[in-house]
């Protein structure tokens, strides 16, 4: 097995410690320099702040103008969800001038089961394509327009 060698001295024993001491001042120099630049923006903070807006000074009873976000979502959601269950589960008028109700679910599902129901009619694509969308820097025609209140 010609070849094969190795390395005939060892390392330099003090060239490594001395390193490893170097590396420890160099992050002991370093992480006093970052405590007090810290301490430094610390004491600078609260000099530099400007005073909160009057919106967000804390003042007992005062509310924000409306429209006011909800205060209780989840009873709300929950009125929501109970309406919704009351009107699927119940006769009543959708409009009484056009003589339109609402019946049950479980009702229009059981006649739709017992009627059967007409497939829908096929509807043909277009015979040309269709004209590209109008440019959005055209304005609509002063008819279109609404005055602003």
């Amino acid at each position: 097995m010609t070849g094969v060698s190795y390395e005939k001295e060892d390392a330099d024993t003090r060239l490594i410690i001395r390193a490893g001491i170097g590396l420890a001042l160099v992050t002991l120099v370093a992480s006093a320099l970052v405590l007090f630049f810290f301490r430094w923006l610390a004491e600078r903070e609260p000099r530099g702040d400007a005073p909160p807006p009057p919106m967000a000074r804390m003042e007992p009873g005062r509310l924000p103008p409306a429209p006011r976000l909800q205060t209780l979502p989840a009873q709300d959601l929950g009125a929501v969800r109970a309406e919704e269950d009351r009107t699927l589960a119940t006769y009543g008028w959708v409009s009484e001038s056009t003589g339109t109700v609402h019946i049950p679910i479980e009702e229009a599902m059981r006649l739709l089961a017992q009627r059967g129901e007409a497939p829908l009619p096929r509807v043909s694509p277009p015979a040309s394509p269709a004209p590209p969308p109008a440019s959005i820097a055209t304005a609509p025609p002063a008819s279109a327009q609404r005055p602003r209140p």
